[in-house]
């Protein structure tokens, strides 16, 4: 069946609103992506941030909802916004009773049939084709269950589940951009009704004032870590006939995106690459590192993994302005590894990788999943000698797992009988449970190695664990 991408704007309403929520940073790429290509098929759209910190401003969103009268709207979220994105589709309903809802990101793609009591539709897999092409035809059922990425409730009750939604060539994806006091909104606390987006906001929600530039030039990772959400990605992605969906746009397309945002965002300093492994093919980094040290040569920071990193690589990053690489690490234990997280471990190539960046004067920041529920003293006493043996001082993230619907993970709670710390739906990632180890691993960075190893071998005593709670809070305060 053919989809209509043209249809006649004034016979059906095809006003579109797209609901982000943020917190702490409004740079959300996706959302970002949806309304440029919602843009550039022609479609009256506007782009609403919601701060999901603040009290929902009903009455703010009520009067915004009448005055513009969207007859589509959307919401992107993950799984800690379930329960948020319930209570503002209920305001949603009340005050744009006629308009057809839908959710799209990462939770609705993992848990389609649980979003889809509370909206008409949820869009599965990426989202630039399908969100036009529902807006253009969501008045239609028989045209709507024909789309990639399209799950609704038929008329007999039944679910229609269409396969993901993928995008093969995302060279062709319009730039995302912003729109200041233009089709860009936000509400928050700082006022009393839904206002434009301006130039001060943007500073306000972006980390350090907005003087960075975030992107990502590829979609998904090669590797299959089992608390990360391509765990399950690439299994969603199979039916495509590929055991792994990365793709990658071109060295051209990735800077001259780069031009674009210097050219229209204020203030831009620095480039923080956000793809899960940005040294992946030789010929693409040569490029890379060719047309970046000619036309920009702006500071930025990479994702790695350690066997990426090699000196001579990252003497030529850092000649064209590489400053930061962040490297998962995650555990010291190789059973840890292998059994649970389904990773690669070599302690060897962690530790030459950390030194090569020392040594390079490139800013290394670690991450560690810590203080876990599944992992013996003995591996969190892995993780924490492992950290002595890195080049100080360095950056320590520090996470603690959540089994996030769909990863593979899930399987080993399931199969072991073990209950998370932490729910999925009310917390993150970044929200630890500030046990001993957890507490010696955030003091590791920057703390003598002699100091570390004399409290590593007493953690159990009182006096140790006195010392730490002091250190813990003297370095989290300093």
């Amino acid at each position: 069946m053919e989809i209509n991408n043209t249809a006649d704007p004034h016979a059906v309403n095809r006003k579109l609103l797209i609901i982000s929520l943020v917190s702490e940073d409004l740079r959300t790429i996706g959302s970002c992506y949806i309304f440029a290509a919602a843009k550039s098929q022609g479609i009256d759209v506007r782009l609403l941030y919601i701060n999901v910190n603040d009290a929902l401003n009903e009455q703010a969103l009520a009067t915004f909802l009448q005055d513009e009268q969207f007859g589509v709207i959307g919401i992107g979220l993950i799984t800690q916004e379930y329960h948020f994105s319930v209570r503002l589709t209920e305001i949603i309903k009340r005050y744009a009773p006629n308009a057809f809802l839908f959710w799209g990101g990462v939770h609705p793609t993992c848990e389609p049939e649980e979003c889809l009591q509370q909206v008409d539709c949820i869009v599965i897999g990426e989202g630039e084709e399908s969100v036009p092409s529902i807006v253009n035809n969501y008045e239609k059922k028989s045209v709507l269950k024909m789309i990639d990425g399209v799950c609704l409730k038929l008329e007999n009750g039944s679910i229609r589940m269409n396969r993901a939604a993928y995008i093969e060539d995302i060279n062709k994806l319009p730039y995302p951009y912003y729109e200041f006091n233009g089709n860009y909104y936000i509400s928050d606390a700082k006022s009393s009704v839904v206002r434009r987006l301006s130039t001060a906001d943007y500073a306000t929600y972006s980390k350090h004032g907005g003087d960075g530039y975030a992107l990502i030039t590829s979609r998904s990772c090669p590797n299959n870590c089992s608390y990360c959400i391509n765990s399950f990605y690439n299994k969603l992605y199979h039916d495509r006939g590929r055991a792994r969906f990365q793709r990658r746009r071109s060295v051209a397309n990735t800077i001259e995106e780069i031009r674009h945002a210097v050219k229209t965002l204020p203030n831009i300093q620095f480039i923080n690459f956000l793809d899960d492994h940005f040294m992946v093919g030789s010929e693409w980094l040569n490029e890379f590192i060719d047309l970046y040290g000619k036309d920009i040569r702006l500071p930025f920071m990479i994702r790695s993994t350690p066997e990426a990193i090699t000196e001579n690589t990252i003497q030529r990053l850092k000649e064209i302005g590489l400053k930061v690489v962040q490297m998962g690490i995650q555990s010291g234990c190789a059973d840890t590894h292998r059994e649970i997280f389904h990773r690669h471990f070599n302690r060897k190539k962690i530790i030459q990788a950390a030194q090569i960046l020392h040594q390079s004067g490139v800013d290394g920041i670690y991450d560690f999943i810590i203080g876990n529920e599944f992992e013996s003293t003995e591996a969190k006493r892995a993780t924490i000698e492992l950290m002595m043996e890195l080049p100080k001082p360095f950056q320590a993230s520090l996470f603690h797992i959540i089994p996030f619907p769909k990863t593979d993970i899930v399987q080993w709670y399931q199969n072991n009988g073990v209950s998370p710390k932490l729910d999925p739906y009310e917390t993150d990632y970044l929200e630890l449970d500030a046990d001993f180890y957890t507490m010696l691993a955030s003091i590791a960075p920057t703390t003598d190695n002699h100091i570390i190893q004399r409290l590593l071998d007493s953690i159990d005593t009182e006096e140790c664990r006195k010392e730490l709670k002091q250190r813990y809070t003297e370095n989290n305060f300093s």
